[in-house]
């Protein structure tokens, strides 16, 4: 069984004990990650409902091996995989496995574990969007946030491709997070996480242990 046959196997038993679908996820979808995995396009993983946190909850890491945050982009989707509307998305995720082998990442729902969804905005184009992340003392900017996602529109088609090719479908009204608009950060417990995306809101997170 491949990487995304398990994964989606997983996901069809979680749905069967009442989670409910919220949308999908890409990863190492970076020039470099693709490279680095000899990949022609992002990993895909999915996101349920009991993955999801409130803007301003405090998150335990207890446990987990490797936390990273990433800042994205949350992409509603329209009829025939377009793009209905856009906000702030944060994707936490353990790196609990080396990030050397696509199918083991796939089998896995690279690496998510939880997701902070924003409001939903309109369909504004990337380009009037920027973003702004501090963690701890860390701060991140994006003036462009597709430069390390790829165009969102090919990001959300990509996804449909990968679902149509596995016999499953991307749905009017789910939800693409489209990946990291900076480099993952690596957290830990006390750090406190403010992410804005210009001009369509603000989400933050505290983490705990």
């Amino acid at each position: 069984m491949s990487g995304l046959e398990a994964q989606l196997a997983r996901r069809r038993e979680l749905l069967a004990a009442g989670a409910r679908a919220v949308g999908w996820k890409v990863g190492f979808g970076s020039p470099e990650a693709l490279a680095r995995l000899g990949l022609e396009g992002p990993l895909v993983g999915f996101l349920v409902d009991t993955a999801l946190v409130e803007d301003g909850a405090a998150v335990s890491l207890a446990g987990w091996t490797r936390p990273v945050l990433e800042p994205e982009v949350a992409v509603w989707v329209g009829p025939a995989a377009s793009i209905a509307g856009l906000g702030a998305a944060i994707e936490l995720a353990d790196l609990d496995v080396p990030p050397d082998d696509p199918e083991r990442i796939l089998a896995a729902n690279v690496y998510q574990r939880h997701v902070v969804l924003g409001v939903r905005g309109p369909a504004l184009e990337p380009a009037a969007l920027s973003a702004r992340v501090t963690c701890g003392g860390d701060e991140r900017l994006a003036d462009d946030v597709e430069a390390l996602t790829g165009r969102l529109d090919e990001v959300v088609a990509h996804v449909a491709r990968t679902l149509d090719a596995a016999g499953e479908e991307l749905r009017e009204g789910e939800v693409v997070i489209a990946g990291s608009v900076v480099p993952p950060l690596e957290v830990r417990p006390g750090d406190r996480v403010r992410y804005e995306l210009k001009p369509l809101g603000t989400l933050e997170l505290t983490l705990v242990g």
